[in-house]
């Protein structure tokens, strides 16, 4: 009985700079947990009986599969807690006198008296007209009139 040789072949990624064509979104040209799982699967059932992986090497993969579930995770939960804190923000503006920029570039001022938060970015409504939270420049106290209760 005989057993024939594996023949094993080795490749080295190549990061290619991004065309019209590559650059257009595309789900598949991420790196996914479970496509790295697949992966790591995949070298395990091809890898030479007679000259296995590793068993740090197999390790240090595993640590890595962890890492990136975990950077994801945080990635995820942060960009949630900054769009609630805008939102906050934004609501907590209510009844202040802002300053914005528009998108020509004008300066807009006047009372804040509605936040829109349907979108991804909250926006302040000044002088019935909606600026993303990112145009504002200043806020400030409004001014309360003042009255006088006088005797006839």
């Amino acid at each position: 009985m005989s057993i024939s040789p594996v023949n094993t072949t080795t490749s080295t990624f190549q990061p290619s700079t991004p065309t019209a064509a590559t650059s257009s979104a595309n789900s598949n040209s991420t790196l996914t947990m479970q496509s790295f799982i697949t992966l790591l699967n995949t070298q395990l059932q091809n890898q030479d009986p007679m000259q296995p992986m590793d068993d740090s090497q197999f390790i240090a993969q595993t640590a890595q599969i962890t890492t990136l579930q975990q950077a994801q995770t945080l990635t995820s939960d942060t960009e949630a807690m900054a769009a609630t804190q805008a939102k906050g923000t934004a609501a907590s503006y209510l009844g202040y006198l802002g300053t914005v920029t528009d998108s020509s570039g004008n300066t807009v001022s006047g009372q804040i008296t509605g936040v829109d938060t349907s979108g991804t970015t909250p926006r302040l409504q000044i002088n019935n007209q909606y600026y993303d939270l990112s145009s504002l420049q200043s806020l400030s106290y409004p001014t309360t009139p003042t009255t006088s209760t006088g005797s006839n």
